[in-house]
């Protein structure tokens, strides 16, 4: 007696709807989740590399042994007024709300205001909100938070943060972003507060979600509509009969041999088993093509990078001093410079050449960005240079008219940060002028390493018809001068922690204690160098320049 077939009834079209109902779900919160992040943390980031700008064209533009001096006599000067004015122009022209300077005094320990710019709006109807030399803080202008990040910010330590967002007394929502003031001695003298009004981001987020819910919940709708009208004609029915099938399969594999049972058609073209089963092949076809595809992209950039690293460095080994020593019948002076590229951003770059047989002219450089086209820019930089030097101009006319001619027709994107002077072999006097953050060391003698004084210009490329300003000191016979780019001082570890500064003029004061020919005591910076960053990859171009004037 054969047992009654069992019936079952037919859920399968609601549990797959049910299924695809949550797997929109979980991928419209996940899609929603991740652009609401990435638009955020984009919109953040924009609003802070704003304030960067801000307070680096502030800083720039200020005489901070000044305002030392200003804090130390609580009396204003020329600085003083200088950097009032340079604020309130920002604050005046841009989208700036809060743009203050404060430090704390020695005796009390407790924060001070140096100054805060102010418009002319709020000189006529907020005056409590202007600030000057030596003032106190009111009770609401700073909250418990901003007061712990500037004292972090004072006393050189790293911010636990780069910006945060707070209210201020008229529950307008801000970007608070605080960066220190530098003397010529790398002492924090204050520090300069950003405050940038953020408001609107709020209404933007808002309207980015409303936009996202919006799209994703018809986009949902839509598909699940179409689901449920294609699930009983491919789907529900198709595994009925494929069902059916496999029961006839089952009731005959004793009575035929097996390839004659195994999926069978069961008269349809879309839904049964081989058919699935060759849709599910086709996926995986599919998604093996997908990642052959990606694999070829992925070895096809990584040739278009290393062909492009190629490229860029054969252009500026074919352009700029390779051979070492320059010079050999010369005996009043010695120059080396050596550049570790970097596949990643690869912008330096050097040069120097003597102008008469008096007159010795060396540079080095940075470029934002990488690939050809920085390459390219500071090519043409290096070209504008040696022609104006040969004309006889001095650096700061030099790098004045090389600037104008980088910022016509440029964004601003590729700028140029660069150190040059022009030495005279038959007194030592040396004459120089810097744009940008290009950081040089100079070595007296009886003296230690130290940090070479000039004042700091825009970079080129950034703001035509610049005045640069430049400097002259005297070398004596030994005396020696470095040059570096930042991709030295800002190489990271494994954990994260920089190189810095102090740590370059740290090691070239050891390499010249210990080591007399330039390039034995460059190899041993490089050396110093990556022993510090262990197996960190490197970000940048790490460049070094090194000058010896050895007199007559």
């Amino acid at each position: 007696m054969s047992k009654p077939k069992k019936k079952y009834p037919y859920k399968i079209n609601r549990r797959i709807l049910l299924l695809c109902f949550e797997l929109i779900a979980v991928l419209c919160i996940s899609f929603f989740c991740i652009s609401y992040y990435i638009y955020r943390k984009d919109l953040y980031e924009r609003y802070q590399a704003y304030a960067k700008a801000m307070s680096d064209i502030t800083i720039a533009q200020t005489d901070v042994d000044g305002i030392q001096e200003a804090i130390e006599t609580q009396k204003k000067n020329t600085a003083y007024r200088r950097f009032s004015n340079t604020m309130n122009t920002i604050l005046r022209n841009t989208e700036t709300k809060y743009l203050f300077a404060v430090y704390f005094d020695k005796d009390s320990g407790e924060m001070r205001y140096v100054l805060n710019g102010y418009t002319e709006d709020m000189e006529k109807h907020w005056e409590e909100e202007v600030h000057e030399l030596g003032g106190e803080p009111k009770l609401n202008d700073f909250d418990d938070e901003s007061v712990n990040q500037i004292k972090r910010v004072y006393e050189k330590k790293k911010p636990k943060k780069p910006y945060w967002v707070s209210q201020d007394a008229h529950r307008e929502s801000l970007m608070l972003c605080y960066y220190p003031m530098y003397n010529s001695k790398k002492e924090v003298v204050c520090v300069l507060g950003v405050n940038i009004s953020v408001s609107n981001i709020s209404q933007k987020q808002k309207n980015f979600e409303a936009f996202i819910i919006l799209d994703v919940s018809i986009v949902g709708i839509l598909f699940l509509v179409v689901i449920n009208l294609l699930m009983r004609k491919r789907v529900t029915d198709p595994i009925i009969k494929l069902a059916n099938n496999s029961q006839c399969f089952l009731s005959q594999q004793n009575e035929k041999a097996l390839d004659e049972f195994v999926f069978k058609s069961v008269g349809i073209h879309s839904g049964d088993e081989l058919q699935l089963l060759s849709d599910s092949l086709d996926s995986m076809v599919s998604q093996l093509k997908s990642y052959t595809e990606n694999i070829k992209k992925f070895t096809s950039e990584q040739e278009r990078i290393e062909t492009q690293f190629a490229v860029v460095q054969q252009l500026k080994e074919n352009l700029f001093p390779v051979q070492f020593p320059a010079f050999q019948e010369r005996t009043d002076f010695d120059i080396l410079a050596k550049i570790k590229y970097s596949k990643i951003r690869s912008g330096d770059f050097f040069n120097f050449f003597l102008i008469d047989e008096k007159h010795f002219c060396f540079f080095a450089g940075t470029v934002t960005g990488s690939g050809v086209t920085t390459t390219m820019v500071a090519i043409i930089a290096t070209i504008y240079i040696e022609n104006y030097a040969r004309l006889g101009y001095q650096p700061n006319r030099i790098l004045a008219e090389t600037n104008n001619q980088l910022s016509e027709n440029n964004s601003g994107e590729i700028t140029v940060s660069l150190f040059m002077g022009i030495a005279d072999l038959d007194s030592g006097e040396l004459t120089y002028a810097k744009v940008g953050d290009m950081p040089s060391l100079i070595k007296k003698s009886g003296d230690d390493v130290q940090v070479l004084e000039c004042s700091t210009g825009f970079p080129l490329g950034s703001l035509e018809n610049v005045v640069y300003a430049q400097h002259k000191i005297h070398l004596a016979q030994g005396e020696s001068l470095l040059l570096y780019t930042k991709g030295m001082s800002e190489r990271t570890d494994v954990q994260g922690y920089e190189y810095t500064d102090e740590s370059v003029r740290k090691e070239w004061e050891q390499q010249l204690q210990t080591k007399y020919q330039l390039a034995d005591m460059l190899d041993g910076m490089f050396q110093a160098l990556e022993s510090f960053a262990g197996e960190a990859k490197q970000e940048a171009d790490e460049t070094l320049l090194a000058f010896r004037y050895l007199g007559k």
